[in-house]
């Protein structure tokens, strides 16, 4: 009877340090389960951080296309707008010395 009240404490004293193991094991499994849920939301930032940088960057390259779209508009208008006054006024001269020589050959021709 000792030999088995003996076995008996030996397996008592085995659970519970089976037990107090087990607990000791779901409490690192609950921080690690922690740290992993702070992990994934520390890469949703930084994801949501980089795709607004890019949006940012995306935005930033349209608006300074857009500018030097202005810009050629812009030389494009001048240098056409300055050929049509230089060639509106060159065909007036012209016309004018056209009729000068028609006037001269006027004069000379019998």
């Amino acid at each position: 009877i000792s030999h088995l009240k003996q076995q008996l404490d030996q397996y008592q004293k085995d659970n519970i340090k089976l037990i107090s193991d087990q607990a000791c094991y779901i409490f690192i499994f609950k921080i690690t389960l922690i740290e992993i849920e702070k992990l994934k939301k520390d890469i949703e930032s930084k994801d949501n951080e980089i795709q607004i940088k890019q949006e940012i960057q995306f935005k930033q390259k349209q608006i300074h296309e857009n500018k030097e779209e202005q810009k050629q508009n812009i030389i494009h208008h001048n240098s056409s707008s300055s050929i049509i006054n230089t060639s509106s006024t060159s065909d007036f001269q012209l016309l004018r010395s056209f009729k000068l020589i028609n006037t001269f050959t006027g004069h000379t021709s019998y």
